[in-house]
């Protein structure tokens, strides 16, 4: 591999070749990126391929068949031996670098590449180990109806260009593919024991940051910043649980995975990212509002990664004018009013169904769900909460949770004691597309669900999160009274008599059970409704729900409901075995867990549960190591807590060592006190004054804090 490249137990190891490389769904080869170009590698007619895709290759047609995120090109590489040479390859997290070794009878041959942090193009190096033999590199770009290819190749350079169809499209995307060598040399050449060649494919499309200063590519300065990029990225936030080596890996590749599709200035990835490998991706690779776009970044914040939820926020600010055209017209509304699926530049990916006499029907995208845009601002809570960033949340939450607030002020129904929700399904209402495509199944009609559990977290989490910005900002806002007003008077949450237990029920009239996903412990999480600190009587009905629920392996809950049970301090024991087993039948090498829907919302999962389990803070209440067996040693160091609050800490033969908390905005700590003496603060070698008061789970100290110091926290009578 390169020289510099830093291997750990972390690492993707891959001993046969991926057999779900290419495919529609996400790919199990060894795969980097850059947080916009993603790279994975396979086998496919007898070549290895490098697949190359971007989050900004979008098709825009208004049919979801027809349009969402698709593949660019492939790298390919073919000599005479490929098809029975043995493969093995390897991912580095560290470096996010991949190694290619194919062996066979007339030569072993290496493929080394990355893609550069700051550089729009990927590298392949090829060295020849022992023997010989002749390459022939090249680009494929495989023909699709809706888009103009064009290819132009010569010895030692293969360019393709591609254009999705202009007719009906919301917008355009052009994209180029360029392959040459670095040294200039041919495409087509002989290489022997002991040479290197080294492959550059310069990716670019029309909705990339505009350059004003191109440059010439400097293969070494290139390698020497992405380096430091990664380096700075693993140095922001570590977990060590020695006891669960497979789960540590997962929690680290889920942050390799989510830095290889993320960063500022680029289109959001989509469901499957940018590791796109043909253009018939499932559901386009749209951005999915009833949870599939959102919950990728649930693990980022509390891992101080903030900086990969930057794009999240754009697709959603861009798609306000047509969510506010939808609210009015279809609703008579204010507000905004959100189909299930969408994407950049305020396009509706999911409008794909017509009725049965072919006119458009423009209710059938939202699948009788109402609570889409609530679930959007779901993690600019979660961020806003994170960060407590005051210009994140003047220019960005507070005007989308407004916008929200606004649909829901008027869809709400005042019976004259409580607000209901009418007409709101909590699952995607399937027998409405049977309908639309008159076909005559035996599909239940869920179209007038009645105050669904989902929606009822959603908007209690939407209104007391713009009450809070509304204090933090300062700000004279006339809705306060109302806003206050429906969070007092909305409906409980419905329950229900399930085996002798009161559980909640699905929707108060309509669905009240499914047998699969986990929509009925939404509320808890990702709303965050109810955790440890809630009242004792809710919290044990939501254990009980828990329970019966079970949906350990479900196609849809493995985002929602591991981390739910976490939040509920449910047997840490019994949690870390049960996640070490979806991980051993579902996870793939390269650090995706599938589950058929899937995708990148698998990479929530492991780090917002592991890292709940360690260190909670909801209702500003940090916790540390709330869900987790006091002897089995654990340490994590800079994760993040609501308040901005950055800690570390470590347990180990049993007692929780001193605390290193990091104050980031200067708001008061309020730690539930995990020694039973009580503590001591101490800053810059001087102890400080630290309030108190009692709760049902013990003593929660509180002390000031200024902006950017950190403070050492321990036991009263830990020495110094």
């Amino acid at each position: 591999m390169f020289s510099d490249t830093i291997r750990s137990p972390y690492d993707g190891v891959f001993t046969c070749v991926p057999d779900q490389t290419p495919t529609n769904g996400e790919p199990d080869g060894p795969l980097t990126g850059n947080g916009n170009i993603g790279l994975v590698f396979g086998l496919q007619d007898g070549l290895l391929k490098g697949f190359l895709s971007t989050n900004s290759m979008w098709c825009a047609l208004p049919t979801h068949w027809k349009g969402g995120v698709k593949h660019l090109a492939a790298f390919t590489l073919g000599f005479d031996g490929l098809s029975s040479a043995d493969f093995a390859a390897r991912q580095v997290l560290q470096t996010a670098d991949l190694e290619v070794r194919l062996t066979c009878n007339t030569c072993t041959l290496v493929v080394d590449s990355f893609v550069p942090y700051y550089e729009s193009c990927t590298i392949f190096r090829v060295s020849c180990e022992t023997g010989s033999c002749v390459l022939n590199t090249g680009l494929d770009a495989p023909e699709f109806e809706h888009c103009n290819i064009q290819r132009a190749q010569s010895d030692i350079c293969v360019e393709i260009t591609k254009e999705y169809d202009r007719s009906g499209s919301a917008f355009v995307t052009a994209a180029k593919a360029k392959l040459t060598r670095i040294d200039g040399g041919s495409l087509h050449c002989a290489i022997r024991k002991g040479e290197t060649l080294t492959f550059i494919v310069a990716v670019s499309t029309n909705h990339d940051p505009a350059n004003p200063q191109p440059h010439a590519f400097d293969l070494a300065t290139a390698r020497k910043d992405h380096l430091s990029h990664w380096a700075a990225f693993w140095a922001k936030s570590a977990v060590h649980i020695p006891s669960q080596p497979l789960i540590e890996k997962y929690w680290a590749a889920s942050q390799y995975i989510m830095a290889c599709s993320a960063r500022a200035d680029y289109f959001a990835p989509g469901i499957f990212g940018p590791f796109i490998t043909t253009d018939l991706a499932n559901w386009g690779s749209d951005y999915h509002l009833n949870y599939n776009y959102q919950a990728p970044w649930w693990g980022v914040f509390s891992s101080n990664h903030v900086e990969l939820s930057e794009p999240y926020d754009a697709p959603l600010l861009e798609y306000i004018p047509a969510a506010q055209k939808n609210a009015w017209e279809l609703l008579g509304c204010r507000g905004i009013y959100s189909v299930v699926g969408i994407g950049p530049k305020g396009y509706e990916a999911a409008a794909m169904f017509n009725k049965a006499d072919g006119s458009p029907n423009r209710q059938a995208p939202f699948w009788g769900q109402k609570s889409n845009a609530a679930y959007a601002a779901v993690n600019m809570l979660m961020r806003f909460y994170a960060t407590y960033d005051a210009d994140y949340a003047r220019e960005k939450a507070y005007p989308y949770c407004k916008e929200v607030a606004a649909f829901w002020q008027d869809y709400l129904q005042w019976d004259g004691k409580r607000y209901v929700i009418v007409d709101d399904c909590i699952h995607e209402n399937a027998y409405l597309v049977h309908q639309i495509r008159d076909v005559d199944l035996d599909v239940p009609d869920y179209t007038h669900d009645f105050n669904p559990i989902v929606s009822l977290g959603l908007i209690r989490m939407v209104l007391k999160g713009l009450l809070q910005m509304t204090d933090f900002l300062q700000l004279q806002e006339p809705e306060r009274e109302k806003w206050q007003h429906i969070l007092v008077n909305l409906s409980d949450y419905p329950t229900q008599q399930r085996d002798g237990k009161t559980v909640f029920r699905y929707t108060e009239r309509g669905m009240a059970w499914s047998d699969g996903n986990s929509l009925g412990i939404q509320h808890i999480y990702p709303a965050r409704a109810i955790g440890l600190s809630s009242d004792k009587q809710l919290l044990q009905i939501a254990r009980d729900t828990l329970l019966a629920m079970s949906r350990w392996e479900d196609y849809n809950a493995f985002p929602t409901f591991f981390t739910a049970a976490a939040y509920l301090g449910y047997d840490p024991d019994d949690l870390l075995k049960r996640l070490n087993r979806e991980l051993r039948v579902h996870g793939f090498s390269n650090g995706f867990v599938y589950y058929g829907g899937g995708g990148l919302e698998c990479c929530s999962t492991v780090p917002a549960t592991v890292n709940a389990m360690l260190l909670q803070s909801h209702e500003e209440y940090i916790r540390v190591f709330p869900v987790w067996n006091r002897k089995t040693d654990a340490a994590f160091e800079n994760l993040r807590a609501d308040g901005a609050f950055l800690v570390s800490a470590r347990l180990k033969n049993g007692q929780i060592g001193p605390l290193t908390v990091t104050s980031e905005q200067g708001r008061t700590m309020r730690l539930l006190c995990p020694w039973p003496e009580g503590l001591q603060v101490i800053s810059a070698g001087e102890k400080l004054a630290a309030d108190y008061f009692t709760v049902p789970d013990g003593t929660v100290y509180t002390f000031a804090t200024e902006k950017g110091k950190t403070y050492l926290v321990q036991g009263l009578h830990a020495s110094n």
